[in-house]
């Protein structure tokens, strides 16, 4: 899970097991912790486990369904997954996380690359 800081670039993520409202909730809780207190609005996609329960959030803004190319997180993901083997390469949970870790890597000390893949423009 990740997001994108339309106006530097920056990006934060987390690897986690599974996408669903309690792994949801964890990220956000990591998510504002990163933000030390500074207002943040979330742009986010609508599977049901992004609205399910009592999450805490920020502002959030909600797309409307199934438009995965308003997001521009969306289009670092798919870059990302361009840059990943075949799945039949990797042999094990740990080498396919040890991948995404370096792959996201280039992402996290090329802020200007994040803001050309996500169309963020100054």
């Amino acid at each position: 899970m990740g997001a994108v800081n339309i106006k530097n670039g920056q990006m934060e993520a987390l690897i986690m097991p599974n996408s669903n409202t309690e792994t949801f909730q964890s990220y956000l809780d990591y998510f504002n912790n990163q933000l030390n207190g500074k207002p943040a609005v979330i742009i986010l996609d609508n599977p049901s486990w992004h609205k399910r329960g009592k999450l805490s959030r920020g502002n959030p803004v909600y797309l409307p369904p199934y438009s995965p190319t308003l997001n521009p997180v969306e289009r670092l993901w798919k870059v990302l997954k361009d840059m990943m083997p075949v799945f039949n390469e990797i042999s094990n949970e740990d080498e396919l996380q040890e991948i995404i870790i370096n792959n996201l890597q280039t992402f996290f000390h090329n802020p200007d690359l994040v803001k050309s893949i996500c169309g963020i423009s100054e």
